[in-house]
């Protein structure tokens, strides 16, 4: 259940949780509580913590606020994964969120995202051996300052969700799928720069919301048994119901710059 590369004492903390909760009666671990037991020294996941207590995340998500079992981390971590590799979006369609977190959380540490060592052993030359000590503290600066600018940019593209539709947020907690739509083609649309923000961020989100309110007042589309609000208003495993909602959020935010033009 755990680890072979997990450290003794994570793995201990990770068996004494799980006996714990077995043992007294309460609700097993869900799929995040276990992922914090296995990655509790990683440097990913205490960022992912760290932004999901943050002023502006409870601001763009408020409903997360009382979260008691850490579906706040994981709403970050699913955000910051949905951007990371060009197949993810993808993956999560066909997955569940919890295959998908995990399956992509692994590949952070076997990517060229780990800047850390894989715990393989190296042969070494005796001129490497001299500059071994330099290279691990280099690795450990690399991947210190990569963990800063990913946090930045998760901040900034959480940030750019506040700007273009912050007014039209009701704080409901199923809103967290209009939300990753929309994080997911701020962050990944290269026209949507920090200019773009400052001067159309406001006409943006009043060309979103009047598109949902026109859906709203639309029958379904020809041959299908749901809209796009239905994918919003429900959560929704379907691969058909997924790619729905990311692919509409793409239409939309083209046709903002179709007309602007």
């Amino acid at each position: 259940m755990v680890d072979r590369n997990t450290d003794i004492d994570t793995q201990l903390k990770f068996k004494y949780q799980l006996f714990h909760r077995y043992n007294s009666g309460l609700t097993a671990l869900n799929q995040q509580e276990v992922r914090n037991c296995q990655y509790s020294q990683d440097d990913f996941h205490k960022m992912f913590r760290e932004i999901s207590k943050s002023e502006i995340f409870l601001k763009v998500c408020p409903f997360f606020q009382e979260e008691q079992r850490m579906a706040d981390d994981e709403f970050v971590t699913l955000l910051y994964l949905l951007t990371l590799f060009d197949d993810s979006l993808d993956s999560y369609s066909k997955k569940s969120k919890n295959p998908f977190i995990n399956s992509y959380f692994e590949r952070i540490h076997s990517n060229i995202y780990n800047l850390e060592s894989n715990g393989d052993e190296i042969e070494l030359s005796e001129k490497d051996e001299e500059n071994e000590e330099d290279i691990e503290l280099n690795a450990k600066q690399l991947s210190h300052d990569f963990i800063i600018k990913t946090k930045k940019s998760i901040f900034e593209n959480i940030e750019s969700v506040n700007l273009v539709y912050g007014q039209y947020l009701k704080g409901n907690r199923q809103e967290r799928y209009l939300i990753e739509t929309i994080y997911y083609h701020l962050a990944k649309d290269k026209r949507i720069t920090k200019q773009f923000l400052k001067n159309k961020s406001t006409e943006l989100g009043d060309f979103i919301a009047n598109y949902l309110k026109e859906v709203n007042e639309k029958p379904y589309p020809e041959n299908q048994d749901f809209n796009l609000l239905d994918c919003y208003k429900e959560k929704v495993a379907h691969t058909g119901r997924v790619k729905y909602r990311f692919n509409e959020m793409r239409k939309i935010i083209n046709s903002f710059f179709t007309q602007s033009n």
